[in-house]
């Protein structure tokens, strides 16, 4: 027995016992829950103007009306580079935060962030309406952003 499974042995009416790992967590965290993550999803390269990001299925899908959903639900569609990455033929910089913004739900960008115009360009592009929507309401209001390491 773990030291886990004797604390609830203390408290039987409090928790009912479990043997799940997964369990065990949800029990143990506290406060709201946290994005689960998509262990089964396929894990995929993307080479976007010559930057290589490797993400999930999952990610890239996570609007499928969008068009960059579109692209990778149906990814034989799409170019494949010479080393057999999904291929984009668009700016490769900026790719990274509408990736985070898929990843995350929301929009981070660096300090002094420069490239406003063509982020915008590639969220067009894109078709991400939530992402689009984002922009609009910081552009309405000065422009907040997160620090990135």
């Amino acid at each position: 027995m773990d030291n886990f499974e004797s604390s609830l042995a203390v408290f039987p009416t409090a928790v009912a016992f479990s043997t799940s790992l997964s369990e065990k967590a949800s029990i143990v965290r506290r406060g709201p829950p946290r994005q689960e993550l998509d262990m089964t999803s396929e894990v995929v390269t993307v080479n976007v103007g010559g930057v290589l990001y490797t993400t999930t299925m999952a990610t890239l899908t996570k609007y499928p009306e969008s068009r960059l959903g579109g692209m990778f639900l149906a990814p034989q569609l799409l170019q494949k580079d010479s080393q057999d990455n999904y291929f984009i033929d668009r700016d490769g910089q900026v790719f990274r935060y509408i990736l985070n913004y898929l990843r995350v739900g929301w929009l981070r960008l660096p300090e002094g962030f420069q490239d406003i115009s063509i982020l915008q360009d590639e969220i067009q592009f894109y078709e991400i309406n939530q992402l689009a929507e984002e922009m609009k309401t910081k552009k309405q209001k000065p422009l907040k952003v997160k620090v990135m390491p």
